[in-house]
Order: structure tokens, then C-alpha cells, then sequence
């Protein structure tokens, strides 16, 4: 082989490196953007669920006034 046909493969071997280190690096950053997304929507999720218990206790409270509501209107109580 004579010396432009090593320059070719020393060169491809340098720019094939620098790609697989590029790779590396991006599959690095996407899994760090990954593990915050999914912390993200763990709180959230979490956050969801408060809420849910919030407006299901509003909801037993409001219906207890209108039960209360039915009893006055009908003059008995409501099965």
C-alpha cells in the first residue's frame, strides 16, 4: 500500500472515532433528558392525584348538602 492509501484509512479511522464519540455523547444527554422527563411526569402525576382526592372530598361534601337539600324540599328522607 502506498502512503495516500494510508492517509485515506487513517483518516476514515479518525472521522469514524469522532463520530462514535458524538453518538456517545448524545445518547448520554438524551437519557439525562429522559430521566427529568420521567421525573417530570412523576410529580405531576402525583400532583394529578392530590387534586383527584381534593375534588372527590368536595364532591362527597356537595353531595351531602344536596342530600340535605332533598330532605328540606321533600320533607323526608331520600333512599
Amino acid at each position: 500500500m502506498d502512503a495516500t492509501a494510508w492517509t485515506v484509512i487513517g483518516a476514515t479511522i479518525v472521522i469514524l472515532g469522532a463520530i462514535g464519540t458524538s453518538f456517545r455523547s448524545l445518547r448520554g444527554e438524551m437519557r439525562t433528558e429522559l430521566r427529568d422527563l420521567r421525573g417530570r411526569i412523576d410529580a405531576q402525576g402525583k400532583d394529578l392525584g392530590e387534586q383527584i382526592g381534593q375534588l372527590r372530598e368536595r364532591m362527597a361534601h356537595l353531595e351531602g348538602l344536596l342530600e340535605g337539600l332533598r330532605e328540606a324540599i321533600v320533607g323526608k328522607r331520600v333512599a
